[in-house]
């Protein structure tokens, strides 16, 4: 049975590699970032455009979810 999953900020790095695992393993996906991810427009994707610094309450999300996943930004370790 196909899970939900919310990840905040999974647009690159290590969170947009869990949502793509995710989506190849059959579960529907919740994806709020700034930017559109590269795997967009699988079937069980849903992202939308949503800055996690703004304040504002994060837009659509279903009744029920099996999991959170919150890994907004990046770290420039210069």
């Amino acid at each position: 049975m196909a899970e939900k999953y919310l990840i905040i900020g999974g647009s690159t790095g290590i969170t947009a590699a869990l949502a793509g695992q995710l989506l190849q393993d059959g579960h529907e996906v919740y994806l709020r970032s700034r930017n559109r991810p590269e795997w967009d427009g699988a079937e069980k994707a849903h992202w939308m455009s949503w800055d996690a610094a703004s304040g504002e309450e994060i837009p659509e999300l279903p009744q029920e979810l099996n999991g959170l996943v919150y890994g907004p930004g990046t770290i420039n370790l210069k």
